[in-house]
């Protein structure tokens, strides 16, 4: 069962916030050996409560090949830009350069649910870019703008 203070929950992307070092738990390296940097993004495969109190996320960061226990302050969804205009008919739902929440990968290949302000959608990863970390967790900062 998900604890329902979970602020994410398995299938959906996220971001690192901090590094990550090695706690003994992986085996192939030295312990306090960097693992993944801040901006690493992976899946939310699990969420549980490590001694009944911690809130723990089992993040799988597939570029890396690592599975990882994360607490929610070590993560942060993963934000992109679009990178085309979304209409419907005449109307306007969203400009070039909005910025959007990328939740989860989709049942078909390269495609990601979004969130854009208080709607959902399917698109496919040509219709936005990846946003890199950002130490102040505000995608729409002017620091992000690129």
């Amino acid at each position: 069962m998900i604890p329902a203070e979970a602020l994410y929950l398995p299938g959906e992307l996220v971001q690192l916030t901090t590094q990550v070092r090695n706690d003994g738990s992986a085996t192939d390296s030295k312990r306090g050996t960097p693992l993944l940097e801040p901006g690493a993004r992976g899946v939310v495969v699990d969420v549980g409560l490590h001694l009944n109190r911690t809130l723990i996320y089992r993040v799988n960061f597939g570029d890396a090949g690592l599975v990882i226990g994360c607490r929610d302050v070590e993560l942060q969804p993963q934000y992109g830009r679009l990178t085309i205009t979304l209409m419907h008919g005449e109307a306007l739902l969203a400009a070039s350069g909005t910025t959007l929440v990328v939740i989860a990968p989709a049942d078909r290949p390269s495609h990601y649910q979004v969130q854009i302000d208080d709607w959902q959608c399917e698109l496919p990863l040509q219709a936005f870019e990846w946003l890199p970390y950002a130490h102040n967790s505000d995608p729409q900062s002017p620091a992000d703008a690129a």
